[in-house]
């Protein structure tokens, strides 16, 4: 009910407005029994959840001059006020609490069980009695119990990655009641995501915690497969001009895949240049290896075939930048002299590459006449080619009239030849 109150004031006549009432701060109100509650562990929830958050129902007075007295109240809600497993408390909540003398406060402990049924939220109401005024006053408080769902984690799935590789593994949870910590076997990481790269297959251990402190471990495998191990040469590798070199990759993997596209375990080189394999092991995982193959190539020429006058030299010189020589007769210096007729040769080498060249000398002696080569028989129907032996000369000319070198005959006669060089001139 709502009341009124009337105060009047008179002066006594002085004049002076100096007469006044004084209201002590809630004087009008009737005392009340205050009703809160304390949830534990703190921060998790105002609310009370089944199996994580106790709280304390405490009951004030306004003074400790009201106790020794008892509260009684009735116990209502949709959640059962009985002890577990009839009700859905771990004691059951009372209907009277009693506050000692000199106390102003008296509490209650209400404990949800965790009993794995999904009921939704639940009310637990207190209609209080409250006998401290003049009438008694009934006042009602009412508290909300969560149930506690377990957690249930997702972790990413086993998976297979080559040597070297990075991967990320991860959990997903759902709920529990978050904010969720992540435990991760052998790292110092609070997230439900990192990044690993086992050198050998390993298995990932995390434990999820929330804020209830319930806990959920949860495992991946990843199978680790080694790289292959291949090796077709290094970049001092060199080859000669016209050699073949044979790149081996190996035996034994899936799969061999060239610069080319060729697909076999070997390949013929024939020149120089950059070359590699892609090998593919086990689980797809795949190398390459390349080789840069330099080619020597060595070319010599020592001259055409010549003539020269008895007396002279010629030099034969296949020049410089050879790393060895080797001449005909076993010297082994860069230049040759030539005072007979013959043929000489060459070998230069570089490394294990080498070269040949070879020129034919003759030596012209005039005074000696030249060789057409003994008188000889013409059967019917041949022909015969005439030239001189030896020597190269500066013309020729034949009894025939002919000024080549050589001159193709098919009938019997007696046949000449005049050479001329700067040697002079000979005859046969």
């Amino acid at each position: 009910e709502e009341y009124h109150i009337k105060i009047g004031g008179a002066d006594a006549g002085d004049g002076n407005y100096d007469s006044g009432v004084v209201l002590e701060e809630n004087s009008f109100e009737s005392p009340k029994i205050e009703v809160e509650t304390d949830p534990f562990p703190q921060g998790v929830s105002d609310n009370m959840i089944e199996g994580c958050v106790e709280a304390d129902i405490i009951f004030k007075l306004p003074n400790p001059d009201y106790a020794p007295i008892t509260v009684y109240f009735e116990v209502g809600g949709t959640a059962n006020p009985a002890a577990y497993p009839d009700g859905d408390f771990e004691e059951e909540i009372p209907t009277e609490i009693t506050f000692e003398e000199d106390s102003d406060t008296a509490i209650i402990h209400v404990a949800p069980v965790k009993d794995g049924i999904i009921e939704g939220d639940e009310t637990l109401v207190l209609i209080i009695e409250n006998t401290l005024g003049c009438i008694v006053r009934y006042d009602t408080v009412e508290f909300i119990i969560v149930d506690y769902v377990d957690m249930e984690t997702q972790m990413s799935p086993n998976t297979m990655i080559c040597q070297g590789q990075e991967i990320e593994i991860y959990v997903n949870t759902v709920n529990g009641i978050p904010v969720y910590t992540y435990e991760w076997e052998g790292f110092n990481i609070n997230n439900d995501t990192i990044q690993v790269s086992p050198d050998t297959t390993t298995t990932y251990f995390v434990n999820v915690l929330d804020m209830c402190q319930d806990t959920v471990t949860d495992s991946t495998l990843v199978t680790v497969f080694p790289l292959p191990e291949v090796n077709i040469g290094d970049d001092s590798t060199f080859m000669c001009e016209g050699d073949t070199i044979t790149l081996n990759a190996g035996g034994g993997y899936l799969g061999y895949y060239w610069q080319n596209g060729s697909t076999d375990s070997t390949y013929q080189v024939t020149q120089g240049g950059l070359y590699w394999v892609t090998v593919f092991g086990p689980g797809g995982c795949s190398i390459t290896d390349s080789v840069y193959i330099t080619e020597t190539i060595l070319e010599v020429d020592i001259g055409e075939d010549q003539t020269i006058c008895i007396g002279d030299t010629v030099i034969l010189d296949p020049g410089t930048g050879y790393a060895n020589y080797l001449w005909q007769d076993g010297s082994i210096a860069q230049q040759y002299i030539v005072t007979q007729t013959g043929t000489y040769w060459i070998q230069v080498s570089m490394g294990a590459c080498s070269a040949t060249d070879s020129v034919y000398v003759y030596v012209d002696d005039p005074s000696i006449g030249i060789s057409l080569g003994n008188d000889t028989m013409l059967c019917a129907n041949d022909v015969l080619t005439l030239g001189p032996e030896f020597g190269i000369y500066d013309s020729y000319l034949w009894s025939t009239g002919d000024t080549t070198a050589t001159i193709t005959i098919s009938q019997p006669g007696t046949y000449s030849l005049e050479v001329t060089s700067d040697c002079g001139t000979a005859n046969d």
